[in-house]
């Protein structure tokens, strides 16, 4: 049901969040017919706003190593309980080492 609300949302506001009432520079080359001369990049009037770097990004560059530090974190709590439980229910063990 969300998603299906999150598209219709987009639908309507999604191109005209996009716009801009700034008036274009009759001169200003585009990329229609031909390329422009220089490489522009990722570069627009919205560069103010943009962000070089989101958390996301990085998490998922580094699932896999975050995946096994996660991993290796279960495998460690999961040794100590099972070591904490097999002391609790032999008490008389810990005199033996």
């Amino acid at each position: 049901m969300i998603p299906g609300l999150l598209d219709h949302w987009l639908a309507k506001v999604g191109y005209t969040r996009q716009q801009t009432d700034e008036p274009l520079d009759p001169n200003r080359l585009d990329n229609l017919w031909a390329p422009v001369p220089w490489n522009f990049g990722a570069r627009g009037p919205f560069d103010r706003r943009a962000k070089a770097s989101i958390p996301e990004l990085w998490f998922d560059i580094h699932r896999w190593s975050l995946g096994a530090v996660a991993l290796c974190a279960a495998a460690i709590a999961g040794a100590s309980a099972r070591r904490a439980a097999a002391q609790r229910s032999a008490p008389w063990r810990r005199l033996l080492t």
